[in-house]
This record gives structure tokens, C-alpha cells and sequence, in this order.
């Protein structure tokens, strides 16, 4: 046995009577590549998600019956005489096994000849549950029992991340079109076009340790601007730069908070100028930039949205076409002759297609909602996927696009934008591992406006989460309302449509991004009801406790950032040691003090609630306290939202607030549920920009302490232009006891 300074550990064996080199590399004592390379094949010769570099890693191995083992102070990986990988903890505890690796040589003629179809497949325990891959729409949250077609489309976006209960990960490094499947315990993953198999194995003890493995090695989130925690008013579509404004002005009239209003497409005319990027149809041609000022005097941001395709008269379609820089035997939205989808592999052609969005940022818009970044094309045909691109086939890297059209975006205003003066904020409809590292954040695309398409939200959220990408919102209502079209009236006349936005808004208003939007009916809230209905005064209330936790909001915001966490949590990320936790996919964590169990049933009046053992819970609005590891019956009206707080949580709120920021100094309650010791860092900054970077930011640590009934407020670390140097504090228990504290900075205790 020999104990190496080592990046790579590398063992040369033979598997299925081809000399394969399986190549160990550890990247840390918890992170091991696995690269193995085929006859013939050659190893990749860039990650494009990959951006970690490895560290040097203190590596034994030992030799025995013809398999080799490399052991790091928290993984041992052994490979056996026929190239099968094997992984298990450092005290020798089994974490998972390879079943084999099958390349399968492409066809001759095919554009991918000289490369394979790639065939990786590991064996899991019975029992064992596996999360992840990103935004898919099932019923359950776990990945066992399922294929699918790994290919990004509008309401399935995929992201080759998977996990067990057991703490382990794997990334697989493919952006092939390829599937994934479990079936009696094999899991496997098959590339169409691979000229290796690249892995890499994740041993993070737990959900979130993974999850900051994955960020470690693709890039970890920057935060967003502040008011993009508010709510977001959209609909399919505004017509008009006064349409805007008059939207803006009603909730404004009305009481109703709102911070982002969003402009759909068509603001460019027909089709033939299809996403020209100008301003070119009636309502909108006339001094965008004064367009713009509008929304901003009426203290809201702009959002608007642009897809990768130009219609044949867009002044971008013929730049793109001189060049070459486009996809050739694409069918895409909308079906017209002449639409091109550009190249976003080529790093060129991501440097025009910025040329032609500075147009909207002259104008002063705040925030990019990018369309279609699958990109949508139909039929998907044999030509479309065989078509060239920059880095090879579609087929061999179509589930890149996404992260190569919006990184373009991110890493171009961020060149542009030196001072850093505001962040930048994306909507993606399509999504792939590394895009947490821009920001954006991914919807699930143009669902229906149906109940069980809401529940589906719920798992999809929380397996998006669980490959890194925390940042994820859907259509509240969904896009689609047109099975209730023939109601009586229309649509929004119709009960059960009424009842399903505001259930799916009390779920919602619980997502990192919280937006209206879909088509057939105009969406803001008094189109359901007028104040004094059921239905108007549930929604109204959301969103105002949408803007009363906004100071936990941002707070969780920052740990996401810099502490590797997730707002959207399953259950089981903290309450892993209560098997009744894995499978709960209707429920979940809400940052690291709440768990939220949405309303997803038509006219419910019980909500079936699984509380976790290993610590009591709170009712938030009534105080009830229940012992965990147990189901319970919630009664339900259409304004209950089923939320509990865990013992010695610590909940800091602020005041109802029209927009973000609107008081500059508001008293901070800190909520407090007594039952055990409790900590939390209430955060801020200035609110946008990136000087958070440099450390202008300030950090107040709170803590419990449960036997002495005792609330600190303890000294604030570090500052940033504008901090106000004193607040008020009004501590609150759920009986309504409350204290209240003046503090300049300096540590302060409330005692009970």
C-alpha cells in the first residue's frame, strides 16, 4: 500500500474483451471522476459545466483478486478485474455499485460515426429512494420506477444530477440526448452520442452535502436583486406600453404589492419580424425608453421576454445567416419558412446575439425572460438532430443549449456592467446542471390549469433543487386554462378554475420566484373577484405574506448563495433519519425553519399533513404545537395555508409593503418558536448590484436559548452604503407575547 499526493489516481483494466482505461480521479475526499475510455475512443476534451478545478487529495491504494482500490479520508472506490466501479464510505459502508458500461459503436454515415452510444447502469437497494433530474413532471419525488427521454423540452427540463437517502451523488457529464431508467433496482443512463463514459461519484452524507458538491463542481449561485423575491404580474399578453402602466397603477390603487411586471412576446408585430428584438408593433414603437420610465415612476421593474429564433424579416436573421451562425434543418416556433434558430454553441455567434439584446437594456429594461431556451423544434426529426452545430451534432450536445444561451446573457452584462451596479435576473423556460451559477431561474413551462398538474409542481420543484439549481417558479393557475373554456360565462366565471389559482398562489407564494401568467384569460387578481369575494381576498392575503416574509426571504436568499442552501427543500434533507420523510411529495421545507404543505385538491376541506420526527412542530398562524414523526388532519377553508414551524425556529418578518424596499427602515418582528435552541443570520445589503462580492453587506446573528426563554440579538458583522445604524425589534411568540428592542449594532437580549 502507498499513500500519494494525488489529483488522479489511473488503473488500466480490460471489460467485455476491449482494452478499456477506467480512470479514478479525485477531484477532493468526497468528489471521484470516473472516465472510462473505450477502444477506439478518446477522452472528452472539454466540460462545459464542469468550472472546479482538482485539488490534491491524499490517496492509498491496495491491490487484491485482481481489483484495485483507491481510499481517501471519506470515499473508497475499487474497480474489479472487469472495469465495474465500485463506491463505499471510508469505514468500508456500501454506497453504490456499477452494474457494467456497454459502448455500442454509432453507424457508419451517421454525422457521430467515430463515436457510441454510451450505456452506464449501477445497482440499487431495494428500498432505496433516488431524487433529481431535474424538473420532471411525475407525481412522486422519486426517481425509481420511471424512463424518460433525457431531451429539454417546455415542461420537462433535465438536468443529469441523481441522488440516494443514502448521501451519495452522480453527475453524469453527458449533454446528449439520451434516457434514463430505473427498473428492478438497475438504474441506468444512455447517452445517444458519448466518445467515453464521464462521471463523476458525490458522497455528501446527506441531500444538502450533495447539493453543494454539485455547485463546488459547476459553479455555486450569485444572488438575485431583492425585488425579484416580490411578486411578478404577468399575463399572455400586454399590448401596450399604457397597458403596462395602467396594470401597475391598479395594484397600486388597490393595495395589492406587486414589484415585476412582465411583457410577453409579439411587442416586435408578426411573425415575419418574430423576436426582432425592437420594439416594432402599435402600442410599442413609439419611445420605448419612455415606455420603460413609466413602469420605473410607478416604483416597479420591467420584465421582458426574447427566444433564440428570428423570423425572416428580424434584422438579426440575415446577420446570423451571412455567417453560417444558425441551426439548418430546424422546424421551430413558429412554423413559419424562414425562422432560424442561432447557434449558441459558438461563442461568436453568443457575442452578436448580445449585440442585438443591448437594444433592450438601453432602454432601461431590468430583467430578461428567455423563451424557449430548449430550443422548441418540432418535428423532431432524424435531420434536425443530425444537424451540425459548433460543437459537434445537436444530438450530442442539444441539452446544452439552454446553459449556453443564458450564460451567454449572464456573462455578457456582466462584462458590460464593470461597476456592477445592478444583478442580473433571467426567466428560463429550459435548464441544464452549472446554469445555478448564473442565477436564473427556471419555470416549468406552459403546464395545464389543472389540479393535478398542480401537485405535480410540488416534486418537480423539489427534483430540480436536488441537482443544484435552486431557482425555480411555475405559471401560478397554469398556462393552459382550456378545458374550462366551455364554462358558462368563460373561464373566469368558472368555480373551480377560481379555486384553483388561488391554491396554486398559496403554493406559490412559497416558490424562489413568485409570478403570474398564463393564456385564455387575463390573470391579475380582480379578474377572479372583487375585494370582499373569497377568492380575491385569499390571493390579496398571499401576496401580502409573500411581502411580510420578506426579510426571511432574503436572508434564506443569501444562505442559498453563500452557504450552498436550497429555499425549496423535500423533507428528507433534514429529517433523513425518519424513513416516513423519503416519498412525502407534497409537502416541503421552506428555507431552513418552516415546512409548507400547499392546498392541491378541489374543494378540500382536510389537508392530510406529515409532520417529521426529531422535533415538535407549530402551527404558524394558530400556535397549536404537535409532537413529529406522525400524520395529521388539518381542517382547510380556501384561505388556509397548512404551515409549521419546527422548535427553536427563528422567523424575522417585516411590515406589508407595496414593493420591496418601500419603507426604508421598518421594524423587524422576529417570530420565535419556542421547544428547542434556535439560531439564524438575518441578512442585508444595498439590494442589487454585486458589491455583496466585496463584502458590503451586514449579518445579525439570532439566537434561542430555550431554558432561558432568552432572544439575542447579537453585534452586527460588517456594513454597506445606505444600512440603516439603528432598528427596531419586536420579538413575538406564537401566544402573541411580545418584546420589543432598540439596537445600534451592539449585541441586545429580550428575555420572556
Amino acid at each position: 500500500m502507498k499513500t500519494l499526493m494525488l489529483a488522479a489516481a489511473i488503473a488500466a483494466v480490460v471489460s467485455a474483451g476491449a482494452a478499456t482505461d477506467v480512470k479514478v480521479e479525485f477531484w477532493r475526499d468526497d468528489v471521484v471522476r470516473i472516465l472510462k475510455i473505450p477502444e477506439c475512443g478518446k477522452s472528452p476534451e472539454k466540460s462545459y459545466v464542469v468550472t472546479a478545478k482538482p485539488e490534491k487529495v491524499a490517496v492509498a491504494k491496495s491491490e487484491k483478486d485482481g481489483a484495485a482500490t483507491y481510499s481517501s479520508a471519506k470515499l473508497r472506490v475499487t474497480v474489479d478485474a472487469e472495469g465495474r466501479v465500485a463506491f463505499a464510505a471510508a469505514d468500508g459502508t456500501p454506497l453504490l455499485a456499477e452494474e457494467g458500461t456497454t459502448f455500442t459503436p454509432r453507424a457508419k454515415g451517421d454525422p457521430d460515426e467515430n463515436s457510441f452510444s454510451v450505456r452506464q447502469a449501477w445497482l440499487l437497494d431495494g428500498d432505496e429512494p433516488v431524487y433529481g433530474l431535474g424538473i420532471v413532471q411525475e407525481d412522486s419525488i422519486s426517481r425509481r420506477g420511471i424512463t424518460k427521454k433525457v431531451l429539454q423540452d417546455n415542461i420537462e427540463d433535465y438536468s443529469p444530477v441523481l441522488q440516494s437517502i443514502k448521501g451519495w451523488g452522480v453527475f453524469i457529464d453527458s449533454a446528449s440526448i439520451a434516457e434514463y431508467k430505473e427498473l428492478n433496482g438497475v438504474m441506468s443512463y444512455t447517452s445517444e452520442v458519448g466518445d467515453a463514459s464521464d462521471y463523476y461519484f458525490m458522497y455528501g452524507g446527506t441531500s444538502d452535502g450533495v447539493v453543494r458538491q454539485i455547485r463546488w463542481l459547476s459553479g455555486e449561485v450569485p444572488m438575485l436583486p431583492k425585488w425579484s423575491l416580490g411578486y411578478y404580474v404577468s399575463r399572455e399578453r400586454y399590448t401596450s406600453w399604457a397597458q403596462l402602466a395602467e396594470i401597475v397603477d391598479e395594484h397600486r390603487k388597490r393595495g395589492i404589492p406587486m414589484d415585476c411586471i412582465v411583457q410577453d412576446w409579439q411587442y416586435w408585430g408578426g411573425n415575419e419580424n418574430w423576436n426582432a428584438l425592437d420594439f416594432i408593433a402599435d402600442g410599442f414603437k413609439d419611445n420605448p425608453e419612455a415606455g420603460v420610465k413609466a413602469v420605473h415612476d410607478r416604483n416597479a421593474k420591467l420584465m421582458i421576454s426574447f427566444w433564440p429564433d428570428f423570423g425572416p424579416n428580424a434584422k438579426p436573421n440575415k446577420d446570423f445567416r451571412d455567417r453560417g451562425w444558425y441551426f439548418k434543418d430546424f422546424v421551430t416556433w413558429p412554423r413559419d419558412e424562414g425562422v432560424i434558430v442561432y447557434d449558441a454553441f459558438n461563442p461568436a455567434a453568443r457575442d452578436l446575439y448580445w449585440k442585438y439584446v443591448r437594444r433592450l437594456v438601453d432602454c432601461g429594461i431590468d430583467a430578461w425572460w428567455m423563451d424557449s431556451t430548449e430550443p422548441d423544434h418540432w418535428p423532431h426529426t432524424k435531420e434536425s438532430f443530425d444537424a451540425p452545430t459548433f460543437l459537434g451534432s445537436y444530438r450530442r450536445v442539444c441539452n446544452l443549449f439552454p446553459l449556453m444561451t443564458v450564460g451567454g446573457i449572464y456573462d455578457h452584462q456582466r462584462a458590460d456592467e464593470p461597476d456592477g451596479r445592478r444583478r442580473v435576473s433571467i426567466m428560463t423556460r429550459s435548464c441544464f446542471t452549472g446554469l445555478q451559477r448564473t442565477g436564473a431561474n427556471t419555470w416549468s413551462g406552459d403546464v395545464d390549469s389543472k389540479w393535478e398538474v398542480l401537485r405535480k409542481q410540488i416534486p418537480a420543484g423539489l427534483g430540480f433543487g436536488l441537482t443544484g439549481n435552486p431557482n425555480f417558479n411555475t405559471d401560478i393557475g397554469g398556462f393552459h386554462p382550456w378545458h374550462f373554456s366551455g364554462y358558462p360565462g368563460g373561464i373566469l366565471k368558472c368555480p373551480e378554475f377560481i379555486e384553483l389559482n388561488v391554491r396554486w398562489m398559496q403554493y406559490a407564494l412559497f416558490n424562489p420566484i413568485f409570478r403570474s401568467h398564463g393564456t385564455g384569460a387575463p390573470r391579475e387578481i380582480w379578474q377572479f373577484g372583487e375585494k370582499g369575494t373569497p377568492a380575491y381576498d385569499a390571493m390579496v392575503e398571499a401576496v401580502k405574506l409573500r411581502y411580510r416574509f420578506m426579510p426571511y426571504l432574503y436572508s434564506t436568499a443569501r444562505w442559498v448563495t453563500k452557504d450552498g442552501g436550497t429555499m425549496m427543500r423535500p423533507l428528507f434533507a433534514e429529517y433523513r433519519a425518519d424513513p416516513g420523510t423519503w416519498e412525502v411529495s407534497d409537502q416541503f421545507l421552506f428555507g431552513t425553519e418552516l415546512m409548507v404543505a400547499p392546498v392541491v385538491r378541489y374543494r378540500a376541506g382536510q389537508r392530510r399533513v406529515y409532520l417529521p420526527a426529531g422535533t415538535k412542530w407549530t402551527s404558524f398562524f394558530d400556535g397549536r404545537v404537535f409532537e413529529g414523526g406522525r400524520w395529521i388532519a388539518e381542517d382547510v377553508s380556501l384561505d388556509t395555508i397548512p404551515l409549521y414551524a419546527k422548535a427553536g425556529a427563528i422567523v424575522p418578518m417585516g411590515p406589508v409593503m407595496q414593493y420591496v424596499d418601500e419603507v426604508k427602515n421598518p421594524v423587524v418582528e422576529i417570530r420565535v418558536f419556542p421547544g428547542a435552541d434556535g439560531s439564524f443570520t438575518l441578512y442585508d445589503d444595498a439590494g442589487d448590484g454585486y458589491q455583496y462580492e466585496k463584502g458590503e453587506f451586514s449579518e445579525i446573528p439570532l439566537k434561542w436559548d430555550d431554558a432561558k426563554k432568552t432572544l439575542t440579538i447579537g453585534a452586527r458583522r460588517g456594513a454597506y452604503p445606505g444600512m440603516p445604524e439603528t432598528r427596531r425589534f419586536r420579538a413575538v411568540l406564537p401566544d402573541g407575547t411580545a418584546m420589543s428592542a432598540d439596537y445600534a449594532g451592539a449585541e441586545v437580549s429580550v428575555r420572556f
